[in-house]
């Protein structure tokens, strides 16, 4: 759990889930945007807390050099620890055990999913589900996390629909089909490596501290 470690001491994350376009100006001083579409990969630039005890953290970073810049590790923001819970908070007005009644369906397209609310029992029509910006990923072994873009309200139907930040990504061995359920919040999880690795510097008072931020990368399979 060596870069959960890292999550659970930082003192600031950057997050970078970019769209990959490419914009160019006219003569006539038209702004012309062209997107790729893709996957649009998770990117976290973690600065470590400054200095810490050499023997606190000797094993954390013996996990982090057998990771390295070729391993990757299933990381959380706000789980493991509480005090990161607010980065990564449900917005909504739903209870756990509703959250709970919400399940998959087999549609979605794009950037959007239809999720089956028919399930859910003590909710009012004007109840929000999601507020923009929460975190929202699928149960069951589901690997990408996702951020909804729109505030999206329980109704009076058997349906939501929500749109995603990115296309929703289909994982080899895992079905989006009925029954799945989701998970929202600080359960999130997201499954990086490395990408830049710092080196450390013991110093004379036995603390040591890294000479860089890691840049963890979110790892989408092929």
């Amino acid at each position: 759990m060596s870069l959960q470690n890292v999550i659970d001491n930082a003192t600031q994350i950057t997050f970078n889930s970019r769209k990959t376009a490419n914009s160019t100006v006219s003569r006539n001083g038209r702004l012309k945007t062209s997107l790729l579409v893709g996957n649009q990969p998770f990117i976290l630039t973690v600065a470590y807390a400054p200095v810490a005890t050499y023997a606190d953290v000797r094993g954390v970073i013996e996990q982090i050099d057998y990771l390295d810049t070729v391993n990757s590790e299933a990381i959380d923001i706000g789980g493991t620890n509480t005090n990161l819970s607010w980065v990564t908070a449900y917005q909504g007005d739903l209870s756990s055990a509703q959250l709970g009644q919400i399940t998959a369906t087999t549609t979605y397209s794009g950037r959007t999913i239809t999720l089956s609310t028919a399930s859910v029992s003590g909710g009012s029509p004007s109840d929000y589900v999601f507020k923009s910006g929460d975190f929202f990923q699928l149960d069951g072994g589901y690997k990408y996390p996702y951020k909804v873009v729109d505030d999206v309200q329980l109704g009076a139907g058997s349906t939501i629909t929500v749109t995603l930040n990115r296309p929703v990504i289909e994982q080899d061995g895992y079905t989006i089909n009925t029954g799945k359920g989701i998970l929202v919040g600080t359960d999130v999880t997201w499954q990086v490596q490395m990408l830049e690795k710092p080196t450390f510097t013991v110093l004379p008072s036995r603390y040591v501290q890294f000479d860089g931020e890691f840049v963890l990368m979110e790892v989408i399979d092929d």
